[in-house]
C-alpha cells in the first residue's frame, strides 16, 4: 500500500512539473511572437519615417529629401535605429519581415 502511494505521488509530481514546463514554453513562444510583431511594426514605422512617407498626406515620399543617396542614407538610419531597439528591447529570435 505504501509503495503504491509513493508511486502515485511521484507520478503526480512529475505530471505537475511537466504541466508547468509546457505552460512556461507556451508563454515564452507567445512572448517571442509578440516581440517579433512589435519588431516588424517598428521596422516598418522607421522605414516609413526615414523615407518621408510618414508625413506626406498621400503616402508619397517627401519632396524635401535629396534625390541621390537617399536609399543608402535611409537604410543607414533604419539599421542604426533597429540595432538600438534590439539592444534595448528585443531578443534576436526572429527575422525582419
Amino acid at each position: 500500500m505504501a509503495i503504491e502511494h509513493y508511486r502515485h505521488t511521484l507520478l503526480r509530481r512529475c505530471f505537475i512539473a511537466w504541466q508547468i514546463y509546457l505552460t512556461k514554453e507556451q508563454n515564452e513562444r507567445l512572448l517571442n511572437e509578440v516581440q517579433c510583431k512589435t519588431k516588424n511594426k517598428m521596422a516598418a514605422f522607421l522605414d516609413a519615417a526615414a523615407s518621408g512617407k510618414l508625413w506626406s498626406e498621400k503616402g508619397e515620399e517627401s519632396p524635401n529629401l535629396p534625390a541621390e543617396g537617399t536609399d543608402s542614407a535611409r537604410q543607414k538610419v533604419v539599421c542604426v535605429l533597429l540595432k538600438f531597439c534590439e539592444m534595448c528591447c528585443f531578443q534576436d529570435n526572429c527575422t525582419r519581415y
